[in-house]
């Protein structure tokens, strides 16, 4: 999905939700998430119940 967007508009919705994120002051981990849900290994190695 990211790489037809990253073709098509030189950027995708991923990096564009973490930039929002981040002008929203949201917490870092939470950009990160968005930044980073499409790659399985990112999902797989962090815990979300850790990040209290």
């Amino acid at each position: 999905m990211t790489q037809i967007e990253d073709n098509y508009y030189q950027t995708n919705h991923a990096s564009v939700g973490y930039f929002v994120a981040r002008t929203w002051n949201l917490p870092q981990t939470l950009c990160e998430l968005i930044l980073r849900h499409h790659e399985p290994d990112f999902l797989q190695e962090n815990d979300a119940s850790k990040e209290q």
